[in-house]
């Protein structure tokens, strides 16, 4: 019964988590957004990308102070991937979070994208 209480909550984390980063996905920055279970996300980074799964988390926490893992620690080889963990984040702190994160990666990849571009 003990994790039973923590259900509703943790589903409405990861539904504001995947509501934010939809867009991101929509438009050609993220591909596919897996939530297999337990209280993770996994976000596919397309394998074009100049910086690593790492880079990209390292840039999270130093620009925009937000962190992330990169799947490679979780098995998740090939494709770079994030790994988001919203199990422990009440539902109001994911309110306040997740718009942060979604600007933060769309700030990012779109930034990767432009650069992209530009050497066309």
């Amino acid at each position: 019964e003990y994790p039973k209480r923590f259900w509703s909550d943790m589903r409405e984390s990861r539904d504001r988590l995947i509501a934010a980063l939809q867009p991101l996905q929509e438009a050609g920055l993220l591909g596919e957004l897996r939530s297999p279970g337990g209280f993770y996300l996994f976000v596919c980074l397309h394998p074009r990308r100049r910086q690593s799964g790492w880079e990209l988390a390292r840039r999270l926490v130093e620009e925009h102070g937000l962190a992330a893992v990169p799947g490679e620690p979780f098995g998740m080889e090939g494709e770079p991937h994030f790994r988001f963990s919203y199990g422990n984040i009440p539902p109001g702190d994911m309110a306040v979070a997740v718009p942060r994160l979604g600007a933060a990666l769309g700030a990012l990849l779109g930034e990767e994208r432009a650069e992209k571009g530009r050497e066309r």
